[in-house]
């Protein structure tokens, strides 16, 4: 029976924190010509989710590796060895991890989000030089 990939609800909550995170940062440029309270706030939120959202794609990134270095995968696919049970089991986990939509999402939020920081930080910096 073939393995279905499905997303845990932590790989979910992760990626609501990495786009918090992202969107946080942005808006510290906007913030910053608003109010300083504001700007620095969103730069604590967007620091301290960022830590927790990279600490899990670390764990993520360890575990496939660890994965493939314990069973010796690359080894036995490369030797075109008999596979086990187990080791058809972990190559699956890491297809279906690598498969993930979750990640192109949050590396989409987080272009989009970066284009318009971008554009708004330009607009208040050409605004503000207007009024000088």
């Amino acid at each position: 029976m073939r393995r279905k990939c499905d997303d845990s609800a932590a790989s979910w909550i992760f990626l609501f924190i990495g786009i918090i995170a992202s969107l946080a940062m942005r808006l510290v440029v906007l913030f910053m010509h608003l109010n300083p309270f504001l700007a620095k706030a969103a730069w604590y939120v967007g620091i301290s989710f960022f830590l927790v959202f990279f600490l899990y794609r670390y764990n993520v990134s360890r575990f496939r590796a660890r994965s493939i270095e314990e069973r010796s995968l690359v080894t036995k696919i490369s030797d075109n060895k008999e596979l086990a049970h187990d080791d058809r089991e972990t190559i699956g986990k890491i297809l279906c991890s690598l498969t993930s939509k979750k990640e192109r999402i949050n590396f989409a939020v987080i272009f989009i989000l970066s284009g318009i920081a971008l554009l708004l930080a330009i607009s208040a910096d050409f605004f503000i030089f207007l009024k000088k």
